[in-house]
């Protein structure tokens, strides 16, 4: 079943196509330093095409690749669709250049996923201890 809920947002999605590394001490968004930084989101968001459903929470910085930084989290993302229903780990992608430029991803067993919010989310940068 989560396979027919990718094929069917399949056009709507782009597929990462350049390596995930590790966060280093020196990865950055506006030419600051992300250590210790986490973004805080307070109310959930939903949109389509396959109704993907974000948490709010605590979405902290995992993985870098050339242009963003990707933020897991803090539960899995729903997706609901007239074929039913499925979970996926995913988060927010926001590329180096800006925090205003920001993506949601999807991991569909092992593939990156990135695809464009239709609206803007609310959410706060946080220093983390």
């Amino acid at each position: 079943m989560k396979h027919l809920i990718l094929v069917a947002a399949s056009a709507f999605l782009t597929a990462c196509s350049t390596p995930l590394t590790l966060l280093t001490p020196e990865t950055a968004i506006e030419g600051n330093t992300v250590n210790q930084t986490a973004i805080s989101l307070q109310k959930p968001f939903t949109f389509r095409p396959a109704l993907w459903t974000y948490p709010p929470g605590i979405y902290l910085p995992k993985f870098e690749d050339k242009d963003g930084i990707y933020f897991k989290a803090p539960d899995q993302i729903i997706a609901a669709t007239i074929a039913g229903g499925s979970t996926a780990q995913g988060g927010i992608y926001i590329s180096k250049q800006s925090w205003s430029k920001y993506q949601a991803y999807v991991d569909h067993y092992g593939d990156i996923y990135k695809f464009d919010i239709p609206f803007k989310i609310d959410f706060e940068v946080i220093k983390t201890p």
